[in-house]
Protein backbone atom coordinates (compact mmCIF):
# COMPACT_ATOMS: atom_id res chain seq x y z
CA UNK A 1 0.00 0.00 0.00
CA UNK A 2 3.00 2.35 0.37
CA UNK A 3 4.20 2.21 -2.62
CA UNK A 4 0.78 2.83 -4.45
CA UNK A 5 0.35 5.83 -1.79
CA UNK A 6 3.31 7.24 -3.14
CA UNK A 7 2.28 6.78 -6.74
CA UNK A 8 -0.72 8.55 -6.29
CA UNK A 9 1.45 11.28 -4.65
CA UNK A 10 4.01 11.72 -7.09
CA UNK A 11 1.15 11.58 -9.78
CA UNK A 12 -0.65 14.19 -7.69
CA UNK A 13 2.43 16.34 -8.04
CA UNK A 14 2.68 15.72 -11.42
CA UNK A 15 -0.94 16.74 -12.46
CA UNK A 16 -0.40 20.14 -10.37
CA UNK A 17 2.92 21.00 -12.57
CA UNK A 18 1.33 20.06 -15.46
CA UNK A 19 -1.52 22.89 -14.81
CA UNK A 20 1.19 25.18 -13.85
CA UNK A 21 2.72 24.66 -17.47
CA UNK A 22 -0.37 25.12 -18.66
CA UNK A 23 -0.90 28.42 -17.30
CA UNK A 24 2.63 29.31 -18.19
CA UNK A 25 1.72 28.71 -22.11
CA UNK A 26 -1.69 30.96 -21.26
CA UNK A 27 1.06 33.45 -19.56
CA UNK A 28 3.60 33.10 -22.80
CA UNK A 29 6.21 31.80 -20.78
CA UNK A 30 7.92 29.47 -23.08
CA UNK A 31 10.86 29.13 -19.79
CA UNK A 32 8.50 27.99 -17.70
CA UNK A 33 6.60 25.85 -19.68
CA UNK A 34 9.70 23.44 -20.54
CA UNK A 35 10.35 23.87 -16.68
CA UNK A 36 7.03 22.81 -15.20
CA UNK A 37 7.12 20.06 -18.06
CA UNK A 38 10.96 18.61 -17.03
CA UNK A 39 9.13 18.36 -13.67
CA UNK A 40 6.05 16.69 -14.59
CA UNK A 41 7.32 14.12 -17.17
CA UNK A 42 10.34 13.55 -13.95
CA UNK A 43 7.41 13.25 -11.48
CA UNK A 44 4.95 10.96 -13.88
CA UNK A 45 7.78 8.15 -14.55
CA UNK A 46 8.67 7.75 -10.59
CA UNK A 47 5.35 7.58 -10.19
CA UNK A 48 5.73 4.42 -12.16
CA UNK A 49 8.72 3.18 -10.38
CA UNK A 50 7.01 3.53 -6.30
CA UNK A 51 4.14 1.87 -7.84
CA UNK A 52 6.14 -1.18 -9.00
CA UNK A 53 8.68 -0.79 -6.26
CA UNK A 54 11.32 0.01 -8.53
CA UNK A 55 14.27 1.79 -7.05
CA UNK A 56 15.45 4.55 -9.02
CA UNK A 57 18.25 7.27 -9.32
CA UNK A 58 17.50 10.79 -7.63
CA UNK A 59 18.66 12.19 -10.65
CA UNK A 60 16.33 14.96 -13.15
CA UNK A 61 17.17 11.92 -15.64
CA UNK A 62 15.86 7.80 -14.93
CA UNK A 63 16.49 6.98 -18.72
CA UNK A 64 18.97 4.26 -17.70
CA UNK A 65 16.27 2.55 -15.97
CA UNK A 66 12.91 3.05 -17.97
CA UNK A 67 13.70 -0.77 -19.15
CA UNK A 68 12.86 -1.83 -15.75
CA UNK A 69 9.62 -1.17 -15.84
CA UNK A 70 8.44 -1.02 -19.67
CA UNK A 71 7.70 -4.88 -19.16
CA UNK A 72 5.43 -4.31 -16.30
CA UNK A 73 2.87 -2.31 -17.71
CA UNK A 74 0.16 -3.11 -20.26
CA UNK A 75 1.28 -3.63 -23.95
CA UNK A 76 -0.60 -0.88 -25.28
CA UNK A 77 1.10 1.81 -23.02
CA UNK A 78 4.47 0.83 -23.51
CA UNK A 79 5.17 3.00 -26.53
CA UNK A 80 4.39 5.78 -24.58
CA UNK A 81 7.20 5.42 -22.03
CA UNK A 82 9.53 4.72 -25.36
CA UNK A 83 8.67 8.43 -26.06
CA UNK A 84 9.33 9.22 -22.41
CA UNK A 85 12.99 7.96 -22.58
CA UNK A 86 13.64 10.21 -26.22
CA UNK A 87 12.18 13.59 -24.28
CA UNK A 88 13.48 12.96 -20.90
CA UNK A 89 17.36 13.76 -21.61
CA UNK A 90 16.29 16.75 -23.49
CA UNK A 91 14.26 18.21 -20.40
CA UNK A 92 16.46 17.22 -18.00
CA UNK A 93 19.00 19.33 -19.91
CA UNK A 94 16.88 22.04 -20.53
CA UNK A 95 15.73 22.27 -16.26
CA UNK A 96 18.79 24.49 -15.39
CA UNK A 97 19.04 26.68 -18.70
CA UNK A 98 15.38 27.35 -18.04
CA UNK A 99 15.41 28.13 -14.62
CA UNK A 100 19.01 30.73 -14.78
CA UNK A 101 19.27 31.24 -18.36
CA UNK A 102 22.44 30.91 -19.87
CA UNK A 103 24.63 32.56 -17.44
CA UNK A 104 27.94 32.41 -19.84
CA UNK A 105 26.74 34.27 -22.70
CA UNK A 106 23.87 36.82 -20.72
CA UNK A 107 21.05 35.34 -21.96
CA UNK A 108 17.99 34.93 -19.79
CA UNK A 109 15.80 31.87 -19.97
CA UNK A 110 12.87 33.56 -21.58
CA UNK A 111 14.94 34.20 -24.40
CA UNK A 112 16.32 30.95 -24.42
CA UNK A 113 12.89 28.82 -25.43
CA UNK A 114 10.61 28.87 -28.22
CA UNK A 115 6.43 28.75 -27.69
CA UNK A 116 6.92 25.66 -30.33
CA UNK A 117 9.32 24.21 -28.55
CA UNK A 118 7.74 24.37 -25.13
CA UNK A 119 4.10 23.95 -26.89
CA UNK A 120 5.71 20.74 -28.42
CA UNK A 121 7.45 19.31 -25.00
CA UNK A 122 4.24 20.28 -23.10
CA UNK A 123 1.56 18.09 -25.44
CA UNK A 124 3.80 15.11 -25.18
CA UNK A 125 4.40 15.05 -21.31
CA UNK A 126 0.97 15.82 -21.02
CA UNK A 127 0.25 12.61 -22.94
CA UNK A 128 2.52 10.58 -20.85
CA UNK A 129 1.06 11.48 -17.64
CA UNK A 130 -2.21 10.88 -18.98
CA UNK A 131 -0.95 7.04 -19.75
CA UNK A 132 1.11 6.89 -16.56
CA UNK A 133 -2.60 7.91 -14.57
CA UNK A 134 -4.10 4.84 -16.31
CA UNK A 135 -1.48 3.00 -15.57
CA UNK A 136 -1.40 3.32 -12.01
CA UNK A 137 -5.79 3.16 -12.03
CA UNK A 138 -5.49 -0.17 -13.80
CA UNK A 139 -2.84 -1.55 -11.21
CA UNK A 140 -5.25 -0.62 -8.28
CA UNK A 141 -8.04 -2.42 -10.06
Amino acid sequence: MINKGMADNYLNQAKDCLKEASMAIDDKKWYRTVRRSQEVLELAIKALFRLFTIEFPKEHDVTPVIDEIIDKIPEDKREILRKAKEIMPLLAMDREPAMYGDEERGIPPDALFKEEYARKMFNEVKEIVNACDSIIKISKG
